[in-house]
């Protein structure tokens, strides 16, 4: 079928191909499931019956049954279940960005290429999934959430419990409010953005490995065996120093961290919100242990050594008409600068890396004096004296 306006599809049609950018489709058939497959963009789906196959590429696909069940093959940007609160069990092999489920969401056991990069729940639901394909699922407010998958991040906008299946990992929850863990799975960090509490059911034997809370934001544990700690700092970096031989400083930090250079065992504190002087190094940074959290994990800043320059050279052919290089030393680092001259006299404009020989540097010996911090290179680099017969013919 092809089609840039909106079609209704009834009676048997189970091969349909679309084929225009920007068409919506909506199917009404009522016999064996359809398989929709498209190769234009903005098609927009609209899929009333228990089943179907998506193939290609879908922009929107809204699922209207109670209990949908989705083969998707190819790739969906928005895939819409909201009023399937009996559940939509997917399988396949594509992709699908952003899944809003009003039930449970089921990636069938053999289907373990499928993945799915968002699923945002309507209420409470339970996600099935046979390995590590799902990447943030986003819990309504209040609700339960079930995990039976492996799921990268969930987020909690409010109050709400999630049960984590045996065997299954979280690797992070972002808790925007009272949180209730149950089950026998793991969660590596919890990191709470706001005042609250943490708690483990009764019975439960999901394991935490750390939360992370803000500074000013109190955490509560109730038997949880779990670590608060801070949360690794943000915006740290460095200046160079400005010297050779001289120091630079660790820049974005404030009196609440504390810094330490890789080889040292000991932790300085940082006195004020100002930068930190440091000689050129490698450093690592953290938010400093308090009464009711431990230290953060640690950001590390690289602060470069001033190299001088060792040497200096003109790449090039002495040539009227020919374009010359200046060169130094691979690890001089800073700002640099050019002095060209021809017979000892500087040329007037002549300050960037390269020079192209003109008539008037004939009979003359040309050279290049390169600095950096202030410092000159050892030996100015020159080039043989140009002869009238270096003109090119």
């Amino acid at each position: 079928m092809r089609t840039n306006q909106l079609v209704a599809v009834r009676g048997n049609s189970t091969e349909i191909n679309v084929t225009a950018d920007g068409a919506s489709l909506t199917l009404a058939t009522t016999g064996s499931a359809p398989t929709i497959t498209s190769s234009a963009s903005g098609v927009s789906l609209t899929v009333n019956t228990a089943a179907a196959t998506i193939g290609g590429t879908a922009g929107t696909v809204t699922a209207n049954s109670s209990a949908p069940s989705l083969t998707v093959n190819g790739t969906v940007g928005t895939l819409n279940a909201g009023i399937s609160n009996g559940g939509i069990t997917l399988s396949g092999g594509g992709a699908v960005s952003d899944l809003t489920a009003g039930g449970n969401v089921t990636i069938s056991a053999e289907s373990t290429a499928l993945t799915v990069a968002t699923i945002k729940t309507a209420g409470s639901a339970t996600i099935t999934a046979p390995n590590s394909q799902i990447g943030t699922v986003a819990v309504a407010a209040g609700g339960t959430l079930t995990l039976n998958a492996n799921v990268n991040t969930v987020t909690t906008p409010a109050d709400a419990e999630v049960a984590i299946g045996e065997n299954q990992t979280v690797n992070t929850v972002e808790a925007g409010g009272n949180l209730t863990l149950s089950g026998s799975g793991t969660v590596g960090s919890i990191d709470v953005t706001k005042t609250a509490t943490i708690a483990v059911s009764a019975g439960a034997a999901v394991s935490v490995t750390q939360i992370t809370a803000p500074e000013g934001v109190t955490v509560t544990t109730t038997a949880a065996p779990v670590t608060v700690k801070a949360v690794k700092p943000t915006g740290v970096s460095f200046t160079p120093p400005t010297t050779i031989g001289g120091m630079g400083t660790i820049t974005g930090v404030t009196d609440k961290m504390e810094y330490k250079s890789v080889a040292a065992d000991s932790w300085t504190s940082v006195d004020a919100d100002a930068p930190v002087t440091a000689n050129a190094g490698i450093y690592q940074v953290r938010v400093k242990a308090t009464d009711t959290a431990l230290a953060s994990e640690a950001v590390t800043v690289t602060i470069p050594a001033a190299v001088g320059l060792s040497s200096a050279a003109i790449q090039g052919t002495p040539c009227v008409g020919q374009t010359l290089t200046a060169a130094v030393n691979a690890d001089a680092t800073g700002t640099l600068s050019y002095v060209w001259k021809a017979g000892g006299a500087e040329i007037t404009g002549a300050t960037g890396k390269t020079f192209t020989l003109t008539d008037d540097q004939i009979g003359q010996t040309v050279t290049v004096t390169i600095s950096n911090y202030g410092a000159e290179a050892s030996q100015p680099a020159k080039l043989p004296l140009l002869s009238p017969w270096t003109r090119p013919r």
